[in-house]
């Protein structure tokens, strides 16, 4: 398997403005769950999510799609180590590193994609991280903490 150059690492690249860790913003103490890293851990976890007073913070994790699979439960709440960057500082580094945006990934929601679009007629490939970032800011919950997206080498002049 290829190494990650030494800027990077097989962490979550998240929204700035998330609190690190996750826990923490649906109100519950890490170590009280300090071995999420088990399937057991994670379980009990989404039992205490699944029972929890419907004005719970919990509540918002079971809106979440990665909440109910094991591994991506695990990523969504239990991240060890997670690094936040913003769009501009994700674009700077590709630059650094000699790579251009290609455009984002298909797993944005579509009524998302179509008023970016309605905004930013000229990109339609969503490759436009400023672009981009102005929308988000907008509309929060576009990426819903993640930014898929896809690069290549840049061109050289």
């Amino acid at each position: 398997m290829a190494s990650l150059p030494n800027h990077c690492d097989a962490t979550t690249v998240t929204r700035e403005s998330e609190t690190m860790p996750r826990m923490a913003a649906f109100g519950v103490s890490f170590s009280s769950w300090a071995i999420a890293r088990f399937s057991l851990s994670i379980r009990r976890f989404r039992q205490e999510v699944f029972t929890a007073e419907p004005d719970s913070p919990l509540q918002g994790l079971c809106g979440m799609r990665d909440f109910y699979s094991m591994s991506m439960c695990r990523d969504l709440v239990f991240n060890v180590q997670e690094h936040q960057f913003t769009l501009p500082q994700i674009a700077d580094m590709l630059r650094a590193q000699g790579l251009a945006v290609v455009g984002m990934a298909n797993d944005m929601p579509r009524d998302a994609v179509a008023a970016y679009r309605q905004l930013n007629p000229r990109d339609q490939a969503l490759a436009d991280f400023d672009a981009l970032d102005k929308f988000e800011a907008q509309h929060p919950s576009t990426f819903a903490g993640m930014f898929p997206f896809w690069c290549r080498l840049a061109d050289r002049k």
